[in-house]
């Protein structure tokens, strides 16, 4: 029967978790027995979404002596080190990943006017095209490192989807936004895809600052203040992403569990949640619903500077509350998302965030708990 079934190798690494899993069942241990039985590269990644992050380092290890030229293992042992807090070495390890389509959009790159900066030529006086890859959340992540081109004397033209463009066109640094489905009739000396910067530029998790660089659009944010109140512990919601996003099964968690733990005495919850990626009818509880207004990032990052905090999975909203410098709680899954792959409730790529993190794989029992209580203190401080 298995061999009628897809190969356990895959194209895309990470997403591997929910097809193994439906070859047994949805039964974790199967899963890991079978990958252990069948190919070491599925072998780590069921080892790592289980927390068993020792066990699947040395099987790491030993990938790299057997396969050095397998690109998804060079990949998935990026974000190991990632883990183990070597940010440059895992960068550029993950940059293999764009051989195998787990790691920017290098298939949208070809015949591109200027050649590619590969961080050795100078950018004094030149335009740099920077292609914002992946999805809103990655865009928002990457932005921060116009600041670093700019300091190299570069004049830095940002390509992003286009509802993003306002809010860039607001970083510093940023000479200006163009939509990047135009990306190869706009003229450059050099271009950068985003995901590539932070390998490029040498960056170490010492040399992230986690202070704002989103600025939200004053009109938005006086609109919003006529919907939210101006009193009261204000709390931002999201509990799911994108639904087509491959990982979103792992980073989204259920929705009555955490409207346990954050429906509180004297939180006034307010939901940043969109209905394409949620089937919960909001009007049921005790959630004020901002959907209908939030018709745009620019809007959302309206409603953000109008609340206390937000408590959200890893979505894109988490990333753009905390460049905003807003107070942001992440409910991460185990094998999280590669700016959370530094164990802890800390973050260096933002200041402003906490995270909170599940521990049993299937489970979210325990960061609820622990949001919960945290949020039952925290109210008070207002």
């Amino acid at each position: 029967m298995l061999a009628q079934r897809e190969p356990l190798i895959s194209q895309k690494p990470m997403s591997r978790v929910d097809s193994i899993l439906r070859l047994v069942d949805d039964d974790i241990e199967k899963a890991e027995r079978l990958a252990k039985e069948k190919d070491k590269l599925d072998y780590q990644l069921m080892l790592a979404v289980q927390g068993k992050a020792e066990q699947a380092w040395e099987v790491v290890k030993e990938l790299e002596q057997e396969k050095p030229e397998c690109n998804r293992a060079a990949f998935n042992r990026g974000w190991h080190y990632l883990s183990r807090g070597e940010l440059s070495k895992g960068l550029a390890l993950m940059e293999r990943g764009r051989l195998v389509s787990v790691w920017g959009n290098e298939s949208e790159l070809g015949g591109m006017l200027a050649p590619r900066w590969d961080g050795k030529q100078d950018l004094n006086d030149k335009f740099v095209l920077v292609y914002m890859e992946g999805g809103f959340g990655d865009e928002i992540i990457n932005v921060r490192f116009v600041k670093q081109l700019v300091a190299k004397g570069a004049k830095v033209i940002v390509a992003c989807q286009p509802t993003l463009a306002p809010l860039f066109a607001r970083v510093k640094g940023v000479s200006a936004v163009a939509q990047s489905d135009i990306l190869k009739g706009i003229w450059h000396d050099y271009y950068i895809p985003s995901f590539s910067l932070g390998h490029l530029l040498g960056f170490e998790y010492e040399d992230l600052e986690g202070s704002p660089y989103i600025i939200p659009n004053e009109r938005c944010v006086r609109r919003f203040s006529n919907f939210i109140k101006k009193d009261g512990f204000r709390v931002g919601i999201r509990w799911g992403g994108n639904q087509q996003f491959e990982h979103e099964q792992m980073r989204g968690f259920p929705f009555k569990g955490f409207y346990d733990a954050v429906n509180q005495e004297g939180v006034d919850l307010y939901s940043l949640q969109l209905s394409d990626s949620s089937h919960i009818d909001v009007s049921k509880y005790n959630i004020t619903d901002l959907e209908e207004y939030l018709t745009d990032w620019e809007q959302t990052a309206g409603a953000i500077a109008n609340l206390d905090l937000v408590i959200t999975s890893c979505t894109a909203v988490a990333h753009l509350s905390a460049a905003m410098g807003k107070e942001t709680w992440v409910i991460a899954p185990i094998m999280s998302y590669f700016t959370w792959a530094v164990p802890g409730s800390k973050s260096d790529w933002y200041d402003s965030v906490k995270l909170f993190r599940q521990e049993d794989y299937g489970n979210w029992d325990k960061p609820f708990a622990k949001v919960k209580q945290e949020l039952g203190d925290r109210k008070w401080q207002m």
